[in-house]
């Protein structure tokens, strides 16, 4: 057995999660419009996928409990086919959604499985434009990616296909290395953090039964998927993979929910003209945004104005380019900022969106700015608070104050990935699964192309279906309202 590393504390807490509660299992869905046929071409695929295993240790890796510490291992005995070539029964263009709704309970087994799953589901053989379109739904843990790294490796195998398809690929010990250092050895890795052993973890731990959350959120529809389809999934070889029936009844039992848009280019257009002209980031457009959407829910769900309540969520960020480290390279490299916002103000006002939304976004932006100028999710205090929080899980207790109402990631523009001719990466989905009791859910965002694509994935134990689909409506009617 080949010790690769330890897992960093944050990559801990993440495994103690997924293996406990069978939460933060973390799907990622990619749609893709090819000018190859790759089921055609399936043989040239899947080496190119063997050569970017190669690039990256950690995707050759599992994990193995030593003591009371989890250890990324080498794993070159797992015969298990994790690369699936799935082809639809009926063409349809949400077909992937299944197979992306389905692996929220789709969790890994210590040390026998490779850490990843790689679905390739064949959604349009016939694009007007002589194009094929197929989804990527990757489930990797989330020990040994984010969300930004998923990006980066997906956009990575797209290019070795490519380069593969058009000559003979090899890979060079130079490349293998750039990649593999920074993943399995970062020099004084900051991620890293040890308890001040005169640090009593007494002061952070919560010692009462109330819940974290607020539980007016149980109390509406549950919305459970009833095609009466027919429909299955099949191997390239004929073989059944699963019927659409199956999964929906193991999406419909699942703890996790999951809501979807893509709003509209024209507005995010508009909304990106503004936020330029007004030297404001976007992300504290979408900060106020969801907490504007989030306070419409709660008045409706509590049956009360919520003026004289504040939001509390996590802004999670990509540390690798504090770092001067690529997005390509593996393992969990984020950090998280507490964000807050009073709801005291009334979105209804007839000069809220051209005046106090505007006031609002300044204010978060500022706050933006100054923690990322301040950098202290980099430091040792935020390390060993991640060390703490860890070893208070692992003792079966709860950290006092971890609660949140959701988490926003946004993971800003990916218009100008770079990919090639061959593929264009039309849209793409991400998600958490949520068994918890300290969170409702992740928020997540990404643009290409002036198209916004959001997700919502929720604990259903805390928060209704109806709930989500109205937070998710009130997102996409506010960033149109702020972009007028």
């Amino acid at each position: 057995m080949e010790i690769l590393r330890k897992l960093t504390p944050l990559e801990d807490i993440f495994n103690f999660y997924t293996q406990e509660t069978n939460s933060l299992i973390f799907p990622t869905t990619f749609i893709i419009e090819s000018h190859i046929d790759l089921f055609h071409h399936h043989k040239i695929t899947s080496q190119s996928i063997e050569i970017w295993k190669d690039l990256h240790p950690l995707l050759s890796s599992s994990l193995k409990k030593i003591s009371n510490d989890f250890f990324l291992i080498k794993n070159n005995e797992n015969k298990k086919n994790n690369v699936h070539f799935l082809k639809p029964s009926d063409s349809n263009s949400l077909n992937w959604l299944l197979i992306h709704r389905s692996q929220f309970m789709n969790s890994f087994q210590l040390e026998a499985d490779l850490l990843w799953r790689l679905f390739i589901v064949e959604l349009d053989s016939n694009l007007p434009n002589g194009c094929f379109k197929y989804s990527f739904t990757i489930n990797i843990h989330h020990s040994i990616s984010d969300a930004s790294n998923n990006f980066a490796i997906i956009a990575e195998l797209l290019g070795l296909i490519e380069k593969n398809f058009t000559k003979k690929l090899h890979l060079s010990e130079d490349q293998r290395f750039a990649h593999s250092e920074f993943e399995l050895n970062f020099p004084n890795d900051p991620r890293f953090g040890l308890i001040d052993p005169n640090t009593s973890l007494e002061q952070f731990i919560d010692y009462e039964k109330k819940p974290l959350l607020p539980e007016y959120f149980k109390h509406g529809h549950k919305f459970n998927i009833c095609s009466n389809s027919n429909g299955k999934f099949t191997y390239l070889n004929g073989k059944d993979y699963a019927t659409f029936l199956d999964l929906e009844q193991q999406i419909n039992d699942s703890s996790t929910g999951y809501e979807f848009k893509k709003i509209s280019h024209s507005a995010l257009k508009k909304l990106y003209g503004k936020c330029k002209v007004k030297n404001l980031k976007l992300n504290s457009i979408f900060e106020v945004i969801s907490s504007i959407a989030f306070k419409k829910i709660s008045e409706k769900f509590s049956g009360k104005s919520c003026s004289n309540e504040t939001n509390k969520y996590e802004v999670t960020i990509n540390i690798r380019p504090f770092l001067n480290i690529s997005n390509n390279v593996m393992g969990c490299w984020v950090s998280f900022f507490e964000g807050e916002l009073d709801l005291d103000f009334e979105e209804t006002d007839e000069n809220f969106w051209s005046i106090k939304f505007w006031s609002l976004c300044e204010k978060k932006c500022q706050a933006l700015h100054d923690n990322l100028n301040k950098r202290e999710f980099l430091s040792r205090e935020v390390a060993e608070g991640s060390a703490i929080l860890c070893k208070i899980l692992k003792n079966g207790q709860r950290f006092k104050d971890y609660a949140y109402n959701y988490a926003i990631s946004n993971m800003g523009d990916k218009s100008n990935q770079a990919l090639g001719d061959m593929f264009k990466i039309k849209e793409y989905y991400t998600g958490l699964s949520y068994n918890v009791d300290n969170e409702f859910g992740l928020l997540a965002t990404c643009s290409i192309n002036y198209n916004s694509f959001w997700s919502f994935s929720y604990c259903r134990n805390l928060f209704c279906d109806e709930a989500a689909k109205l937070f998710m409506d009130s997102i996409e009617e506010y960033i149109l309202k702020a972009s007028q």
